[in-house]
């Protein structure tokens, strides 16, 4: 995906949101791992991506290094969506990698003093199942104010 999005034969000279619902967001993690090492040799698409959105993600960050200065290629916001009640994640994904899904927790790293916008949103009061957030995508979108 980060190579399809670094050539911009798709998206041309637009912006874009990645938004990454459970495994997606595994998915968009590591895209923007692959358009921060691409960004060095193509310094134009640093003004690609402007904001990306984790829903539900069923993905954990332990590279603390990608996101120190993860502001050169985006330009918005990075927002979490997340419910500390998901049952999928709270069982399956924690059993399976012994880690903490971003979809349970809020996001924090290193590096957000350098510009870059990061939101939590908890929708654990929603009471959402992990299959369920396609449902509240409306409701979702619009409490993070995205469009």
């Amino acid at each position: 995906m980060a190579y399809i999005l670094a050539s911009k034969f798709y998206v041309q000279k637009r912006t874009v949101t990645l938004v990454g619902y459970s495994l997606g967001g595994h998915v968009v993690k590591h895209c923007l791992k692959e358009l921060k090492a691409i960004s060095e040799y193509l310094p134009e698409i640093k003004d690609l991506v402007q904001n990306v959105v984790f829903i539900g993600a069923a993905t954990c960050l332990p590279e603390k290094y990608l996101w120190k200065n993860i502001n050169t290629i985006i330009g918005g916001r990075i927002i979490n969506c997340y419910c500390n009640k998901d049952e999928v994640l709270q069982g399956i994904y924690k059993y399976i990698t012994n880690q903490d899904p971003l979809g349970i927790k809020p996001l924090e790293f290193e590096g957000s003093e350098n510009g870059i916008s990061i939101e939590n949103y908890d929708f654990t009061e929603l009471e959402i199942k992990h299959v369920e957030y396609k449902c509240y995508l409306n409701e979702i979108i619009k409490k993070i104010n995205l469009f």
